[in-house]
Protein backbone atom coordinates (compact mmCIF):
# COMPACT_ATOMS: atom_id res chain seq x y z
CA UNK A 1 0.00 0.00 0.00
CA UNK A 2 1.19 3.50 -0.39
CA UNK A 3 -0.58 5.81 1.98
CA UNK A 4 3.08 6.46 3.61
CA UNK A 5 4.18 9.65 4.93
CA UNK A 6 5.33 11.45 1.73
CA UNK A 7 5.87 14.89 2.89
CA UNK A 8 9.61 14.53 1.56
CA UNK A 9 8.29 14.61 -2.00
CA UNK A 10 6.81 17.89 -0.75
CA UNK A 11 3.33 16.04 -1.04
CA UNK A 12 0.41 16.02 1.72
CA UNK A 13 0.26 12.88 3.58
CA UNK A 14 -2.78 11.02 2.25
CA UNK A 15 -5.73 12.35 4.82
CA UNK A 16 -7.58 9.34 6.58
CA UNK A 17 -11.17 11.25 5.18
CA UNK A 18 -12.09 12.25 2.28
CA UNK A 19 -14.55 15.10 0.65
CA UNK A 20 -14.85 13.90 -2.75
CA UNK A 21 -16.30 15.84 -5.86
CA UNK A 22 -17.11 13.92 -9.23
CA UNK A 23 -16.90 15.64 -12.08
CA UNK A 24 -18.61 13.70 -15.54
CA UNK A 25 -20.87 12.19 -12.25
CA UNK A 26 -23.63 11.48 -14.82
CA UNK A 27 -22.16 8.99 -17.39
CA UNK A 28 -21.05 5.02 -16.69
CA UNK A 29 -17.41 5.22 -15.17
CA UNK A 30 -18.92 8.39 -12.66
CA UNK A 31 -22.11 6.01 -11.42
CA UNK A 32 -20.57 3.50 -10.85
CA UNK A 33 -17.85 5.33 -8.95
CA UNK A 34 -20.30 7.20 -6.76
CA UNK A 35 -21.64 3.39 -5.97
CA UNK A 36 -18.37 2.78 -4.84
CA UNK A 37 -17.19 5.88 -3.15
CA UNK A 38 -20.75 5.97 -1.51
CA UNK A 39 -20.01 2.75 0.76
CA UNK A 40 -16.69 3.35 1.70
CA UNK A 41 -16.77 4.80 5.08
CA UNK A 42 -13.61 6.67 4.65
CA UNK A 43 -15.76 9.56 2.29
CA UNK A 44 -16.88 11.64 4.85
CA UNK A 45 -18.73 13.56 2.04
CA UNK A 46 -19.31 13.14 -2.47
CA UNK A 47 -20.58 15.34 -4.90
CA UNK A 48 -21.26 15.10 -8.59
CA UNK A 49 -21.14 17.78 -10.95
CA UNK A 50 -22.13 16.68 -14.53
CA UNK A 51 -23.71 19.23 -17.39
CA UNK A 52 -26.65 15.73 -17.63
CA UNK A 53 -28.64 15.10 -14.90
CA UNK A 54 -28.08 12.46 -12.08
CA UNK A 55 -30.04 9.56 -12.81
CA UNK A 56 -30.64 9.25 -9.14
CA UNK A 57 -29.29 6.21 -8.08
CA UNK A 58 -27.20 7.11 -4.90
CA UNK A 59 -28.43 8.46 -2.18
CA UNK A 60 -25.61 9.86 0.07
CA UNK A 61 -24.44 12.03 -2.77
CA UNK A 62 -25.65 15.66 -4.00
CA UNK A 63 -25.67 16.57 -7.69
CA UNK A 64 -24.74 19.74 -9.09
CA UNK A 65 -26.13 19.93 -12.89
CA UNK A 66 -22.95 22.49 -14.05
CA UNK A 67 -20.84 23.00 -17.09
CA UNK A 68 -17.01 22.64 -15.99
CA UNK A 69 -16.18 25.44 -18.26
CA UNK A 70 -18.83 27.75 -17.07
CA UNK A 71 -17.48 30.53 -14.41
CA UNK A 72 -17.99 29.60 -10.47
CA UNK A 73 -16.45 26.36 -10.87
CA UNK A 74 -13.78 27.36 -7.74
CA UNK A 75 -17.25 27.54 -5.56
CA UNK A 76 -18.51 24.27 -6.58
CA UNK A 77 -14.99 22.42 -5.65
CA UNK A 78 -15.07 24.36 -2.45
CA UNK A 79 -14.74 22.45 0.84
CA UNK A 80 -13.33 19.39 -1.17
CA UNK A 81 -9.67 17.55 -1.37
CA UNK A 82 -10.42 15.78 -4.09
CA UNK A 83 -11.44 15.50 -7.13
CA UNK A 84 -11.81 13.02 -9.67
CA UNK A 85 -12.16 14.44 -13.05
CA UNK A 86 -14.16 12.28 -15.50
CA UNK A 87 -15.85 15.28 -17.36
CA UNK A 88 -15.04 14.97 -21.96
CA UNK A 89 -16.12 14.01 -24.51
CA UNK A 90 -15.36 10.08 -25.04
CA UNK A 91 -16.75 9.69 -28.91
CA UNK A 92 -14.80 12.51 -30.14
CA UNK A 93 -15.77 13.01 -33.86
CA UNK A 94 -12.94 13.34 -36.63
CA UNK A 95 -13.90 17.27 -37.33
CA UNK A 96 -15.00 19.79 -34.43
CA UNK A 97 -14.21 21.95 -31.35
CA UNK A 98 -16.37 20.96 -29.20
CA UNK A 99 -14.33 17.81 -27.93
CA UNK A 100 -11.22 20.18 -28.04
CA UNK A 101 -13.33 22.53 -26.06
CA UNK A 102 -14.31 20.24 -23.37
CA UNK A 103 -10.91 17.67 -23.03
CA UNK A 104 -8.44 20.05 -23.60
CA UNK A 105 -9.53 23.70 -22.23
CA UNK A 106 -12.24 21.98 -19.83
CA UNK A 107 -8.78 19.86 -18.22
CA UNK A 108 -7.31 23.08 -17.97
CA UNK A 109 -9.88 24.84 -16.40
CA UNK A 110 -10.10 21.98 -13.76
CA UNK A 111 -6.76 22.19 -13.13
CA UNK A 112 -6.76 25.68 -12.28
CA UNK A 113 -9.73 25.49 -10.35
CA UNK A 114 -9.01 23.10 -8.35
CA UNK A 115 -5.39 25.14 -7.48
CA UNK A 116 -7.92 27.76 -6.14
CA UNK A 117 -9.81 25.94 -4.09
CA UNK A 118 -7.31 24.24 -2.27
CA UNK A 119 -7.89 20.87 -3.65
CA UNK A 120 -5.03 18.44 -2.51
CA UNK A 121 -5.61 15.49 -4.64
CA UNK A 122 -6.99 15.26 -8.51
CA UNK A 123 -7.72 11.57 -10.32
CA UNK A 124 -8.14 11.62 -13.81
CA UNK A 125 -9.19 8.80 -16.02
CA UNK A 126 -7.25 9.10 -19.75
CA UNK A 127 -7.40 6.21 -22.78
CA UNK A 128 -4.28 4.46 -23.30
CA UNK A 129 -4.64 5.53 -26.99
CA UNK A 130 -2.32 7.97 -26.28
CA UNK A 131 0.86 5.48 -26.19
CA UNK A 132 -0.32 5.18 -30.36
CA UNK A 133 -0.71 2.38 -32.25
CA UNK A 134 2.93 1.62 -34.26
CA UNK A 135 4.55 -0.96 -35.67
CA UNK A 136 7.62 -0.57 -33.13
CA UNK A 137 5.41 -0.69 -29.72
CA UNK A 138 6.77 -2.88 -27.48
CA UNK A 139 5.26 -6.04 -26.36
CA UNK A 140 3.96 -4.27 -23.20
CA UNK A 141 3.70 -0.96 -22.89
CA UNK A 142 4.32 1.26 -19.45
CA UNK A 143 3.69 4.29 -17.66
CA UNK A 144 7.66 5.02 -19.04
CA UNK A 145 6.75 4.56 -22.72
CA UNK A 146 6.21 7.40 -24.78
CA UNK A 147 3.53 9.39 -25.55
CA UNK A 148 2.98 9.05 -29.23
CA UNK A 149 -0.68 9.05 -30.61
CA UNK A 150 -1.62 8.45 -34.11
CA UNK A 151 -1.84 11.69 -35.82
CA UNK A 152 -5.41 13.02 -36.24
CA UNK A 153 -7.21 10.32 -33.78
CA UNK A 154 -8.38 13.49 -31.99
CA UNK A 155 -9.30 11.44 -28.63
CA UNK A 156 -5.85 10.47 -28.20
CA UNK A 157 -4.34 13.68 -29.62
CA UNK A 158 -6.54 16.17 -26.80
CA UNK A 159 -5.36 13.73 -23.80
CA UNK A 160 -1.63 13.88 -25.03
CA UNK A 161 -1.97 17.84 -25.16
CA UNK A 162 -3.86 17.56 -21.76
CA UNK A 163 -0.72 15.33 -20.44
CA UNK A 164 2.20 18.05 -21.94
CA UNK A 165 0.45 20.53 -20.20
CA UNK A 166 -0.17 18.82 -17.29
CA UNK A 167 3.58 18.68 -16.72
CA UNK A 168 3.84 22.15 -16.64
CA UNK A 169 1.19 22.81 -13.91
CA UNK A 170 2.49 20.64 -11.60
CA UNK A 171 5.56 22.59 -11.84
CA UNK A 172 4.07 25.03 -10.40
CA UNK A 173 1.67 22.86 -7.91
CA UNK A 174 4.02 20.66 -7.02
CA UNK A 175 2.04 20.49 -3.65
CA UNK A 176 -0.60 18.93 -5.20
CA UNK A 177 -0.89 15.45 -6.07
CA UNK A 178 -2.19 14.12 -9.39
CA UNK A 179 -3.13 10.08 -10.28
CA UNK A 180 -3.29 10.09 -13.85
CA UNK A 181 -4.76 6.73 -14.52
CA UNK A 182 -4.02 5.85 -18.19
CA UNK A 183 -7.08 3.06 -18.95
CA UNK A 184 -7.81 0.13 -21.54
CA UNK A 185 -11.08 0.58 -23.74
CA UNK A 186 -14.11 0.53 -20.56
CA UNK A 187 -16.32 -2.23 -21.47
CA UNK A 188 -19.30 -3.54 -19.33
CA UNK A 189 -23.00 -2.66 -18.16
CA UNK A 190 -23.81 0.92 -20.16
CA UNK A 191 -20.22 1.03 -22.00
CA UNK A 192 -21.81 2.11 -24.86
CA UNK A 193 -18.95 3.98 -26.86
CA UNK A 194 -16.79 4.62 -30.19
CA UNK A 195 -14.31 1.77 -29.26
CA UNK A 196 -17.05 -1.04 -27.67
CA UNK A 197 -18.78 -1.24 -31.03
CA UNK A 198 -15.27 -1.05 -32.97
CA UNK A 199 -13.95 -3.59 -31.24
CA UNK A 200 -16.78 -5.95 -30.16
CA UNK A 201 -20.14 -5.01 -31.69
CA UNK A 202 -21.48 -7.02 -34.30
CA UNK A 203 -20.07 -4.68 -37.20
CA UNK A 204 -16.44 -4.54 -35.32
CA UNK A 205 -14.06 -3.88 -37.88
CA UNK A 206 -10.93 -5.79 -38.96
CA UNK A 207 -7.65 -5.02 -41.05
CA UNK A 208 -7.18 -8.57 -43.28
CA UNK A 209 -3.87 -10.25 -41.77
CA UNK A 210 -4.41 -9.00 -38.48
CA UNK A 211 -4.98 -11.04 -35.55
CA UNK A 212 -5.00 -8.74 -32.26
CA UNK A 213 -6.32 -10.16 -28.89
CA UNK A 214 -8.19 -7.42 -26.84
CA UNK A 215 -8.01 -5.64 -23.67
CA UNK A 216 -10.46 -4.02 -21.51
CA UNK A 217 -11.09 -3.10 -18.46
CA UNK A 218 -15.01 -2.92 -16.80
CA UNK A 219 -16.42 0.29 -15.67
CA UNK A 220 -16.63 -1.27 -11.53
CA UNK A 221 -12.83 -1.67 -12.19
CA UNK A 222 -12.07 1.53 -13.01
CA UNK A 223 -14.26 2.73 -10.17
CA UNK A 224 -12.00 0.44 -7.83
CA UNK A 225 -9.22 1.90 -9.22
CA UNK A 226 -10.49 5.87 -9.09
CA UNK A 227 -11.00 4.79 -5.05
CA UNK A 228 -7.70 3.21 -3.94
CA UNK A 229 -5.66 5.75 -5.65
CA UNK A 230 -7.99 8.00 -3.34
CA UNK A 231 -7.68 6.26 -0.24
CA UNK A 232 -4.18 4.39 -0.57
CA UNK A 233 -2.35 8.68 -1.46
CA UNK A 234 -1.32 7.36 -5.11
CA UNK A 235 0.47 9.48 -7.36
CA UNK A 236 1.57 10.00 -10.75
CA UNK A 237 0.48 7.60 -13.33
CA UNK A 238 -0.69 4.42 -13.60
CA UNK A 239 -1.79 1.75 -16.40
CA UNK A 240 -5.10 0.38 -15.96
CA UNK A 241 -6.50 -2.76 -17.64
CA UNK A 242 -7.87 -5.99 -16.51
CA UNK A 243 -5.95 -9.20 -16.43
CA UNK A 244 -5.23 -11.26 -19.24
CA UNK A 245 -6.59 -10.50 -23.06
CA UNK A 246 -9.57 -12.28 -25.01
CA UNK A 247 -8.75 -13.39 -28.52
CA UNK A 248 -10.75 -12.59 -31.24
CA UNK A 249 -11.75 -16.47 -31.64
CA UNK A 250 -13.40 -16.13 -28.16
CA UNK A 251 -15.21 -12.69 -29.30
CA UNK A 252 -16.54 -14.72 -32.60
CA UNK A 253 -17.55 -17.32 -30.27
CA UNK A 254 -19.85 -14.90 -28.16
CA UNK A 255 -20.78 -12.45 -30.34
CA UNK A 256 -20.57 -14.41 -33.93
CA UNK A 257 -18.71 -13.23 -36.35
CA UNK A 258 -18.62 -9.94 -37.34
CA UNK A 259 -20.59 -8.70 -40.53
CA UNK A 260 -18.09 -6.81 -41.68
CA UNK A 261 -15.04 -8.08 -43.99
CA UNK A 262 -11.44 -8.07 -43.30
CA UNK A 263 -10.33 -5.23 -45.37
CA UNK A 264 -6.92 -4.19 -46.20
CA UNK A 265 -5.68 -1.35 -44.03
CA UNK A 266 -5.72 1.10 -46.85
CA UNK A 267 -9.38 0.24 -48.36
CA UNK A 268 -10.56 0.45 -44.53
CA UNK A 269 -9.73 3.54 -44.02
CA UNK A 270 -11.29 5.01 -47.35
CA UNK A 271 -14.39 3.46 -46.67
CA UNK A 272 -14.35 5.13 -43.30
CA UNK A 273 -13.99 8.45 -44.92
CA UNK A 274 -16.26 7.35 -47.35
CA UNK A 275 -19.07 6.96 -44.31
CA UNK A 276 -18.13 10.04 -42.89
CA UNK A 277 -18.92 12.20 -45.75
CA UNK A 278 -22.04 10.30 -46.48
CA UNK A 279 -22.79 11.04 -42.75
CA UNK A 280 -23.29 7.05 -42.39
CA UNK A 281 -20.41 6.66 -39.94
CA UNK A 282 -19.61 7.82 -36.48
CA UNK A 283 -15.92 6.39 -36.83
CA UNK A 284 -12.34 7.92 -37.77
CA UNK A 285 -10.37 6.48 -40.43
CA UNK A 286 -7.39 7.25 -38.01
CA UNK A 287 -8.53 4.19 -35.29
CA UNK A 288 -7.37 1.81 -38.61
CA UNK A 289 -3.29 1.53 -36.95
CA UNK A 290 -4.99 0.65 -33.77
CA UNK A 291 -6.55 -2.42 -35.14
CA UNK A 292 -3.33 -3.44 -36.65
CA UNK A 293 -0.77 -2.97 -34.43
CA UNK A 294 -1.85 -3.61 -30.61
CA UNK A 295 -1.61 -1.11 -28.09
CA UNK A 296 -1.16 -3.94 -24.77
CA UNK A 297 -0.45 -2.14 -21.51
CA UNK A 298 1.13 -3.39 -18.48
CA UNK A 299 -0.97 -2.64 -15.51
CA UNK A 300 1.89 -4.22 -12.84
CA UNK A 301 2.67 -0.92 -11.29
CA UNK A 302 -1.13 -0.59 -10.37
CA UNK A 303 -0.98 -4.37 -9.33
CA UNK A 304 2.29 -3.77 -7.18
CA UNK A 305 0.48 -1.01 -5.22
CA UNK A 306 -2.10 -3.09 -3.87
CA UNK A 307 -5.21 -3.03 -6.58
CA UNK A 308 -6.57 -6.21 -7.45
CA UNK A 309 -8.91 -6.44 -10.24
CA UNK A 310 -12.44 -8.16 -10.13
CA UNK A 311 -13.16 -8.66 -13.60
CA UNK A 312 -10.89 -10.41 -16.75
CA UNK A 313 -11.42 -8.59 -20.33
CA UNK A 314 -13.62 -11.60 -20.81
CA UNK A 315 -15.78 -10.82 -18.16
CA UNK A 316 -16.42 -7.17 -19.14
CA UNK A 317 -17.20 -8.16 -22.57
CA UNK A 318 -19.80 -11.01 -21.23
CA UNK A 319 -21.23 -7.59 -18.70
CA UNK A 320 -21.69 -6.29 -21.91
CA UNK A 321 -23.79 -8.63 -23.70
CA UNK A 322 -25.83 -9.49 -20.32
CA UNK A 323 -26.16 -5.56 -19.74
CA UNK A 324 -27.75 -5.50 -23.67
CA UNK A 325 -24.87 -3.07 -24.21
CA UNK A 326 -23.75 -5.48 -27.03
CA UNK A 327 -25.82 -8.51 -28.82
CA UNK A 328 -24.35 -11.96 -27.98
CA UNK A 329 -24.76 -14.89 -30.71
CA UNK A 330 -27.87 -16.53 -28.92
CA UNK A 331 -29.71 -13.41 -28.62
CA UNK A 332 -30.37 -11.93 -31.72
CA UNK A 333 -33.26 -10.96 -32.93
CA UNK A 334 -34.90 -11.54 -36.53
CA UNK A 335 -35.26 -7.81 -36.76
CA UNK A 336 -31.44 -7.73 -35.44
CA UNK A 337 -29.95 -10.02 -37.93
CA UNK A 338 -32.22 -7.51 -40.98
CA UNK A 339 -30.53 -4.50 -39.68
CA UNK A 340 -27.10 -6.12 -39.60
CA UNK A 341 -27.06 -7.36 -42.61
CA UNK A 342 -28.49 -4.32 -44.59
CA UNK A 343 -25.53 -2.77 -42.77
CA UNK A 344 -23.75 -4.85 -43.86
CA UNK A 345 -24.17 -4.73 -48.09
CA UNK A 346 -24.01 -0.91 -47.56
CA UNK A 347 -20.36 -1.77 -46.34
CA UNK A 348 -19.77 -4.39 -49.14
CA UNK A 349 -21.03 -2.06 -51.85
CA UNK A 350 -18.98 1.34 -50.72
CA UNK A 351 -16.27 -1.30 -50.84
CA UNK A 352 -16.58 -2.58 -54.33
CA UNK A 353 -17.29 1.14 -55.41
CA UNK A 354 -13.73 1.71 -53.63
CA UNK A 355 -12.01 -0.84 -54.78
CA UNK A 356 -13.09 -0.24 -58.55
CA UNK A 357 -11.72 2.99 -58.38
CA UNK A 358 -8.41 2.26 -57.17
CA UNK A 359 -8.14 -0.20 -60.02
CA UNK A 360 -9.04 2.14 -62.57
CA UNK A 361 -6.51 4.77 -60.81
CA UNK A 362 -4.29 2.11 -61.80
Amino acid sequence: MVSVDKSGDGLPVAPRSHNVVVTGSAGFIGTALLKRLSSDISITSLRGIDILESDGEVSDSTHTRADVLAPGLENLLSGADTVVHLAGVVDAPSKGSLAATTNVDGAQRLLDASASAGVTTIVRVIPTTIYGAWPTNPDEITEDSAIRPVPGFLPAVYAAEVERRLLDWRFEHPEIRVVTLRSAPVLGRGADHMWSRVLAGPMRLRVRGTKISLQFVHPEDVASAISFAIVNGLDGAYNLCANGVITPESVDELLGRSWVPALPAELLERLLIRASRLRFGEIPAEVVPYLQYPVFISNKKLLDAGWIPRYSSKDALEDAVAGGVLEGIDSLPARSWLRRGGMALVVLALSSLLISRLRKKK
